[in-house]
């Protein structure tokens, strides 16, 4: 009987906070185009083991895409790093100033395979940095057999990190109760291999020397606070 409270409480919940952000919708956004940082500024060229690798090739995202990415988001940064191994990581940052639920942002889960790449598992994991933990949504893709990505990413709303799905939802919410758009973006790193287990354990490596490179006034615009 008592595993079977806690769902129903949540689902009451959820439903009551649904009609009220209906019903109060948010109005103040908590920053204006104007104000939002610049990331290109934020993200060092290098950092630890990694350094930028520039003059790739520009990818051409499909139309629909392009035009669902421009709709959510306001600034976007893409950039790919290697270290002396020859390992690359690709990091892409996105963010909006508004991140209502009405401008949900572009998971990995939706945009792979739109360009292809078939979902083949998900699951939640942390990353323990600076002096918090940032939990972050793992999936695993490929495309045909000849391509095995993996990906790591998280979503900040306002100033709380989320792995998406329900923890997004609730933290919106409680913006939206207050009557704040609130701003975010989605933090994503990504590799090419084949063994799982060895490119999660180097992307948050990578993810830990990135954060660890920035200003503490910085840290707070791609993790948020505990």
């Amino acid at each position: 009987m008592i595993k079977l409270i806690k769902p129903t409480l949540l689902f009451i919940s959820l439903m009551v906070a649904l009609f009220l952000g209906n019903y109060l919708k948010p109005s103040l956004k908590s920053i204006s185009v104007e104000d939002m940082p610049n990331f290109s500024k934020i993200v060092p060229e290098s950092f630890g083991e990694w350094v930028e690798v520039k003059d790739l090739p520009m990818v051409i995202a499909d139309p629909e895409m392009e035009k669902t990415i421009d709709k959510i988001y306001n600034q976007t940064l893409n950039k790919t790093y290697k270290n002396a191994d020859g390992k690359r990581i690709m990091l892409s940052i996105a963010y909006g100033v508004n991140q209502s639920d009405s401008m949900q942002a572009h998971k990995p889960e939706v945009c792979y395979p739109a360009q292809g790449f078939v979902v083949k598992g998900t699951k939640k994991s942390v990353i323990n940095v600076s002096n918090m933990q940032i939990p972050v949504k793992l999936v695993d893709t490929e495309m045909g057999s000849l391509r095995n990505e993996f990906v790591l990413y998280w979503i900040l709303v306002g100033d709380k990190a989320t792995s998406g799905g329900m923890d997004r939802k609730l933290q919106q919410l409680s913006y939206g109760l207050k009557g704040i758009v609130p701003d975010g973006l989605l933090f994503r790193v990504s590799s090419i291999g084949q063994i799982a287990e060895e490119e999660y354990q180097l992307q948050e490596k990578f993810v830990i020397d990135l954060i660890n490179s920035v200003p503490e006034e910085n840290k707070i615009l791609l993790i948020g606070v505990p």
